[in-house]
């Protein structure tokens, strides 16, 4: 459907890729409406959990994620968190309990904002979730508690589009190619938005034509995501290398013994090969942790290179008219 324009007589299929990469952001680019119905999901969510009776009336809620970095496609999740004003003088979580996740479905439902009135606690994940889908407009909504990386996460979203202009457009074809194949939940063992770009920064960090300025990343949008396809699904060896965006450079993990035969368990096949992101804002923490389907997710990704090299070989074959 972003098929508008004619670039049959584009002769190098890198530039015909770039080309085709244009037109699919530019059709699946928030419109303004798109950012007014957020807009309006976020405030009535607020006022269900901030004023009435057994509301948070000490507690804010605030965006963050995609939709706080404009990185966002229209089936995205719109990322909230409830943040008390103690936790964010102190530092000290006050609504972080079991009991309050069940509070704020209760108060979700009572506001008729769910989808048929239905609200999915996940209390028991890393970091736990109110999960519902807003009645009037069908946005995904996730609610965490008590937790400033994501608002962090906002100021170095900001810092990396000054500083790597192109890399919003890269993430949003990343994320929806993600999306189409159910890898982006992290929850379920997906790749998460903030883990997609910095696997995007690293390449642009360690790449040699992107990192010295000698290939603008604008104007070649299809050799990026193919190196990027093809660096992360054929050749990076996630039990071995870790990634620093921080630091700009990759790691050597500890050594692990390799699984071996059926007496190793899945938990030991997938520590083994977890992908290690330090967190940019915090060198303690890997952003990666949670992402056990990783193995997937670079399968995925090495697929797509395979399928995106093959069908750019029978389009470089075929004569102008024919395309």
């Amino acid at each position: 459907p972003w098929h508008v324009h004619d670039h049959s007589r584009t002769f190098h299929m890198s530039d015909l890729l770039n080309k085709e990469i244009h037109d699919f952001l530019n059709y699946i680019r928030p419109r303004r409406y798109e950012h007014s119905l957020r807009r309006h999901v976020i405030h009535e969510v607020r006022k269900a959990l901030t004023t009435g009776v057994n509301a948070f009336s000490d507690a804010d809620v605030r965006v963050f994620g995609s939709f706080a970095a404009e990185l966002y496609l229209p089936t995205s999740d719109l990322d909230l968190v409830l943040l008390s004003r103690e936790f964010a003088r102190t530092g000290t979580p006050k609504y972080s309990s079991k009991q309050v996740l069940y509070r704020v479905s209760n108060l979700l439902r009572k506001a008729r904002i769910p989808k048929d009135n239905k609200v999915v606690v996940i209390s028991k994940a890393k970091v736990p979730i109110v999960k519902f889908v807003d009645a009037k407009t069908n946005i995904n909504v996730d609610i965490c508690f008590e937790n400033l990386s994501g608002l962090t996460a906002n100021g170095t979203f900001r810092a990396w589009r000054k500083q790597y202009p192109a890399m919003p457009a890269l993430a949003v074809v990343i994320k929806h190619f993600l999306e189409l194949r159910k890898l982006n939940e992290v929850y379920q063992g997906g790749l998460g938005g903030f883990c997609v770009m910095c696997l995007i920064i690293s390449l642009f960090q360690m790449h040699p034509g992107f990192s010295s300025g000698n290939l603008p990343v604008a104007q070649n949008l299809g050799t990026a995501l193919m190196e990027f396809l093809h660096l992360y699904g054929k050749c990076f060896d996630t039990s071995r290398v870790g990634i620093d965006v921080q630091s700009g450079r990759y790691f050597r993990k500890p050594a692990m013994p390799p699984p071996v035969g059926t007496s190793d368990t899945q938990q030991a096949r997938r520590q083994y090969f977890l992908l290690h992101v330090t967190d940019p804002n915090d060198e303690s923490n890997n952003i990666a942790k949670s992402s056990y389907a990783i193995l997937d997710v670079f399968g995925a990704f090495g697929q797509g290179y395979d399928a995106l090299e093959r069908r750019m070989k029978e389009v470089h074959g075929m004569g102008f008219k024919e395309r």
